[in-house]
């Protein structure tokens, strides 16, 4: 059963979590949660290079803690 959690709790833990990840950077951050249907979207900065494209070593990490974080967690109705 995943934990349901306010927006402000949900984007706090999330954070938290992936500042303990290897391969986090400085700036890194999650900054807005949404439910569409059943799924949890996040959105993030810092994750990409700065003319705002995706940085190709991190796509399949960054999709392993979102695909990890939503099985354990949703927000809050």
């Amino acid at each position: 059963m995943k934990i349901a959690l306010s927006n402000d709790v949900l984007l706090a833990t999330a954070n938290e979590e992936l500042k303990q990840l290897p391969w986090y950077k400085e700036g890194m951050a999650l900054v807005e949660a949404e439910m569409k249907g059943e799924f949890l979207v996040m959105r993030s900065v810092g994750m990409g290079f700065e003319n705002g494209h995706p940085d190709p070593k991190l796509l399949d990490v960054i999709n392993d803690f979102a695909a990890s974080f939503s099985d354990r967690y949703t927000l809050k109705k």
